[in-house]
């Protein structure tokens, strides 16, 4: 398991944990096409225990209309109920992931 560790001071303020989360979208980003879809351990510090944690993924599986469209025969002309079932298919959704948070540190597991 790859871990990510950030160790500067959080402020726990939104704006410090999305640059935070910056870095598991680069990781993702640098990480070989067959190599997709491994468990990555996300560690960094935080002021103060968040009362959750969620993720937002938009990749292969999630997010894809693409993969969407061509498994509905990739229409050329679609109408618009099965533009709107497309987006909505593809939309980002939110995902409640379980986290530990310990001495001003939170851990959590991805799989990317």
């Amino acid at each position: 398991m790859e871990e990510i560790n950030k160790s500067e001071e959080s402020t726990g303020d939104l704006e410090a944990i999305k640059e935070k989360m910056k870095l598991v979208g680069q990781l993702f980003e640098s990480l070989p096409e067959e190599s997709a879809k491994q468990p990555v351990n996300v560690s960094m510090e935080l002021k103060e225990e968040p009362k959750s944690v969620i993720l937002q993924r938009i990749e292969e599986e999630h997010c894809n209309p693409l993969k969407v469209w061509e498994e509905a025969g990739s229409p050329q002309d679609m109408t618009k109920a099965e533009i709107n079932e497309l987006i909505e298919k593809t939309k980002v959704r939110d995902e409640s992931i379980a986290y530990q948070y310990e001495d001003g540190r939170i851990s959590l597991g991805v799989e990317l």
